[in-house]
């Protein structure tokens, strides 16, 4: 699953994030299900080279933040470069 959030800040999309995986979060455990966290990561996509440092907690776990990520076979980096 490849959720994808826009706004105009990054605080209203971290705001939209957390507010989804609470959400997920109950959907996953009223399933019986669980989150891989060694598969889990998060990238933020971005024009600019700014280092923009926010932290995504899932199940009181910290989620690794990725510059470069793999989706299908093809991969993809924070600057919409496509490898």
């Amino acid at each position: 699953m490849i959720p994808m959030f826009s706004a105009k800040s990054l605080v209203d999309v971290m705001d939209v994030l957390n507010y989804e995986q609470k959400n997920l979060s109950v959907w996953f455990r009223v399933n019986k299900l669980s989150f891989n966290m060694s598969k889990t990561n998060y990238m933020i996509f971005k024009h600019t080279n700014d280092n923009i440092d926010h932290k995504i907690i899932i199940n009181r776990v910290c989620v690794e933040k990725v510059h470069v990520t793999t989706c299908l076979a093809v991969k993809v980096d924070e600057h919409y470069k496509l490898g």
